[in-house]
C-alpha cells in the first residue's frame, strides 16, 4: 500500500499477489474532506450501523459497528486492475467486465464491533 497526500491531491494505491498477477486498486482524491449529508450515497455506505453474517452453524448473526462519522475527500479518478475470480471465487468473475457504480474515499477511524447475537 502507498498513500501520498499534499496540497494539490491524495494519491492511494493498494496491491496484492494472488496466483502470480498483481491485482492494484488505485484513486486520486481532492486533499480536503468533508462530511457528506445523511441523505447521500456516501453517507449510507460508510455510517450504516448494522450488518449481517452466517455463522458457522448456519443461522444469521447480526452485529453493531460504531465509530465517528467518517468525512470524505472527492474521487477524481480510479483504476481498478483486480481478478475477482481468483480473489473472491468464480461467482465474482462477472465483475470482470464491470465498473464501478460508485466510488469513494473514506478518513476512517478506529471502530467499535459488538459481539455476535
Amino acid at each position: 500500500s502507498r498513500l501520498e497526500a499534499n496540497a494539490e491531491s491524495v494519491d492511494v494505491q493498494h496491491a496484492i499477489r494472488v496466483a502470480g498477477r498483481w491485482n492494484r486498486l488505485h484513486w486520486i482524491s481532492e486533499p480536503e474532506p468533508y462530511e457528506p449529508s445523511a441523505d447521500t450515497v456516501e453517507h449510507f455506505f460508510k455510517e450504516h450501523e448494522w450488518g449481517f453474517v452466517r455463522g458457522r452453524d448456519g443461522t444469521t448473526r447480526l452485529y453493531q459497528v460504531r465509530h465517528p462519522i467518517w468525512q470524505v475527500h472527492p474521487v477524481r479518478s480510479h483504476h481498478l486492475d483486480v481478478d475477482w475470480a481468483a480473489l473472491y471465487g468464480t461467482e465474482w468473475a462477472e465483475l470482470q467486465e464491470r465498473e464501478p457504480l460508485h466510488v469513494a474515499h473514506a478518513v476512517g477511524s478506529p471502530v467499535e464491533v459488538s459481539p455476535w447475537q
